[in-house]
């Protein structure tokens, strides 16, 4: 199963001038954690906030430093070109905003944020204070009780990191395959959903919904597993009453019905009142069953209707 790894933005702040060689020295290691990641995984996907070859360590450029050295340039391109596999941390961050946000040292941590919630690894500049395989952040989210209500926490997390190759022996765990094999973005599990989801139908507004994720966001991460877990009970049913849901599945309350009407595929207005949960923030996919098709229909992929 493909791997993940996220960059962390903090360690290509620039704090001062740093020498050319120096930076290339930096780069030099970059590259070299990069090719060994990519050879022991099973094809990596990098989520940064720049692309590789834009990336800056003083005044040093990863464009510069490989503008003579073509082969290497190429190598690190088709990390880069693997679309659409990038996706833009800050948009990430914008998205959950209020809802799970993670600090290290009392600084907004995007990547390694990321890199924590997912399990996966981030990666960094090989220089203090990074030169660790586990860093430890804050972590802030919003969540739902079972009433219904929102509260929030503050939580101690580790982040799963490298910015050498040496560090890839703390990680051999999450290096071999492992879980389910789950979509990696919204447009893989859009354009394969008859793979992933064969027994799972979506309206035209839960189509959108989807496509409007963000790879790499904890959003799209969670939807693509309750959508798993739907599937397996769904494989396994035999259109007699409900399916054996794997995950709690529960209607929505009658005075809520209003905000439960949705148009369905045939263009008629029906109640897609079942829903489950996910996080972070009160996230619903709303759903109705589909007796005859032996399949549900989703038709909300999104905030809680009606707050």
């Amino acid at each position: 199963m493909p791997r993940h790894a996220f960059l962390n933005e903090l360690s290509f702040v620039k704090p001062h001038r740093v020498p050319t060689e120096q930076g290339r020295e930096l780069f030099e290691r970059l590259f070299r954690l990069l090719r060994e990641l990519n050879r022991q995984s099973d094809g990596l996907t990098i989520i940064g906030h720049s692309r590789l070859i834009e990336l800056a360590i003083g005044d040093c450029t990863v464009g510069e430093w490989l503008r003579d050295d073509p082969d290497r340039m190429r190598r690190l391109k088709s990390l880069d070109d693997r679309a659409p596999f990038q996706a833009d941390t800050r948009r990430i961050a914008e998205e959950t905003s209020g809802d799970l946000e993670y600090h290290y040292m009392e600084e907004v941590a995007i990547g390694l944020g990321l890199a924590a919630w997912h399990g996966d690894l981030a990666i960094s500049i090989d220089r203090s204070p990074w030169q660790t395989e586990w860093v430890e952040l804050q972590r802030f989210m919003v969540y739902e009780d079972e009433d219904g209500s929102v509260a929030d926490e503050t939580t101690t997390v580790r982040a799963r990191h490298a910015t050498d190759a040496t560090h890839l022996q703390a990680h051999q765990d999450w290096l071999q395959p492992q879980g389910r094999d789950l979509p990696r973005t919204p447009h893989e599990l859009w354009l394969n959903r008859f793979h992933w989801y064969p027994n799972i139908a979506f309206t035209a507004r839960a189509r959108s919904q989807i496509r409007a994720l963000l790879a790499g966001s904890p959003a799209f991460q969670q939807v693509a597993e309750k959508l798993a877990t739907l599937q397996d009970a769904l494989r396994d049913w035999n259109g007699v009453g409900a399916p054996a849901w794997q995950i709690k599945v529960v209607p929505e309350n009658e005075q809520r019905h209003r905000y439960c009407e949705f148009t369905d595929l045939d263009g008629e207005t029906r109640l897609f009142e079942l829903h489950v949960r996910y996080t972070p923030s009160p996230n619903r996919i709303h759903f109705r069953l589909d007796v005859p098709g032996r399949r549900i229909v989703v038709a909300h992929v999104g905030r809680k209707l009606g707050v």
